[in-house]
């Protein structure tokens, strides 16, 4: 893979990709839309992806879609939206993780909108199945309730991508859930919260779509000095990656000075 230098020198050139599986336009700011196209190939994996940059951009924001792009490409989409991707990110140096955050938080959006607008069938794994759309099974779903993964029906489809498709499993998944945590005595109260409106389109805050929350967020907690790293906004939960012990409720009170919203900071470490 290219060094991001090479891509700043040499970045690829703007283009479509042909019948995308997705392909979405931001609006990052009012002087810069940014156009992403992916398409996902039968085993989930991204066979190609592309953007194109209108308006007030640079060298170096066309050079940090180009690495990406070259970074990713070949992956198992999931990885882009598990919780576990920044460690992905975190193998690679500063510099790296830094100029690979906006291309991350957009592309994340575009394959939330894949994943939770349409019914794509991955292949079935062994055992009981129990959600059709994404083949997962009642034995993979109490695996990751064993290790402490999934305690909640929005945990295990940020996982397995179970109940993203048509939702009809998602009664039957929250009734797995809450037997095997009744079972042993466990207790969780966590509110769901929608990826997308009724419509297919993102749920806006105060007229603003996620990915304006999270660009803003983000600067936030850099000013704040919270050694953190931003995994998603799902409504007004924000979850983040940290190394050590945070001050939530000062986080919560100081967020909301600044921007007029409540959300609920969720520290996953």
């Amino acid at each position: 893979m290219r060094l991001f230098n090479e891509h700043l020198a040499t970045p690829i050139p703007f283009r479509e990709v042909f019948l995308p599986s997705v392909k979405e336009t931001f609006e990052v700011s009012d002087n810069l839309k940014i156009s992403l196209y992916l398409l996902i190939d039968k085993r989930n994996r991204v066979e190609d992806i592309s953007y194109k940059l209108e308006g007030d951009f640079n060298q170096k924001n066309h050079a940090e879609f180009s690495f990406f792009c070259e970074y990713i490409l070949g992956h198992d989409a999931r990885e882009v939206l598990s919780l576990e991707w920044p460690i992905l990110l975190q193998e690679n140096d500063d510099e790296s993780r830094r100029f690979l955050f906006l291309p991350a938080v957009l592309y994340r959006q575009l394959l939330k909108k894949l994943y939770y607008s349409d019914a794509q069938v991955l292949s079935w794994k062994e055992g009981e199945l129990l959600c059709r759309c994404f083949g997962v099974t009642q034995t993979e779903i109490k695996n990751k309730l064993v290790h402490g993964e999934i305690t909640s029906l929005r945990e295990a489809t940020d996982l397995t991508m179970a109940a993203g498709g048509c939702g009809s499993c998602a009664h039957d998944i929250e009734e797995l859930i809450s037997d095997f945590c009744n079972d042993l005595g466990w207790h969780f109260a966590h509110p769901e919260n929608p990826r997308l409106a009724k419509d297919g389109s993102y749920p806006y805050i105060k007229n603003q779509p996620p990915v304006y929350w999270i660009l803003a967020l983000d600067e936030i907690l850099k000013d704040l000095g919270v050694q953190a790293e931003i995994v998603d906004l799902i409504g007004h939960d924000l979850h983040v990656k940290v190394s050590g012990p945070v001050a939530v409720g000062e986080i919560e009170k100081a967020i909301k000075e600044r921007t007029s919203v409540v959300f609920h900071l969720i520290a996953l470490t």
